[in-house]
C-alpha cells in the first residue's frame, strides 16, 4: 500500500495594525483543517513581523491536492504567511 505524504513548512507572522494580541488561522488540505495556529503580534511592526517556522504534513490520496491558508482573526489584519515549502514523499507500508 502506498500514498503520498506531503510535509511542509510555513512561516506565519502577523500584521500589527490591529493592535497587540493573537492573530489566528488555519491550514487546510483538500478542504479539511489540518492545523490551527495562533501568532502573538505584541511588539511586532510592519518591517519586523516576527515570522516563526511551523511544520505540518498531510496524506494526499490522489495525484493532486489543494493546500489552503485561512485567517480566523475576523478582520483585515490577520496573520500573514511567507516561504511556504511543500515536498512530496513516497510512504510505503509493508505488512508481513
Amino acid at each position: 500500500m502506498s500514498a503520498r505524504d506531503a510535509p511542509g513548512d510555513v512561516l506565519p507572522g502577523g500584521k500589527p495594525g490591529l493592535g497587540p494580541g493573537d492573530q489566528t488561522g488555519q491550514v487546510l488540505a483538500n478542504g479539511n483543517v489540518i492545523q490551527n495556529f495562533a501568532f502573538d503580534i505584541t511588539g511586532k511592526t510592519f518591517t519586523d513581523m516576527g515570522y516563526v517556522k511551523k511544520h505540518t504534513h498531510f496524506l494526499a490520496t490522489s495525484t493532486s491536492a489543494t493546500l489552503e491558508f485561512r485567517s480566523t482573526t475576523g478582520s483585515g489584519f490577520g496573520p500573514v504567511i511567507d516561504a511556504v515549502h511543500v515536498e512530496s514523499c513516497l510512504l510505503v507500508i509493508c505488512v508481513g
